[in-house]
């Protein structure tokens, strides 16, 4: 086992009752929290080619034990 970084984001949409969340894993915290502002914009992005209203995200990298995952190269 050894050690991982989840960046989970959490979004939640205006006039829905869903939370959606999108989840990516790295092999260092420093790369986890310096892909938190790119994956929310990417998120948002998202968001307005749908025409959401309002959005919501909060980003977190959580650290956890875990197989070695193959990153690709």
């Amino acid at each position: 086992m050894i050690k991982l970084f989840l960046l989970l984001s959490i979004i939640s949409v205006s006039n829905g009752p869903q939370v959606f969340y999108k989840a990516v894993v790295f092999d260092s915290l420093e790369k986890c929290m310096n892909a938190i502002v790119p994956v929310e914009n990417v998120l948002m992005m998202q968001s307005e080619q749908l025409n959401h209203d309002a959005v919501w995200i909060q980003s977190q990298c959580l650290e956890f034990e875990g197989f070695p995952p193959d990153f690709p190269s």
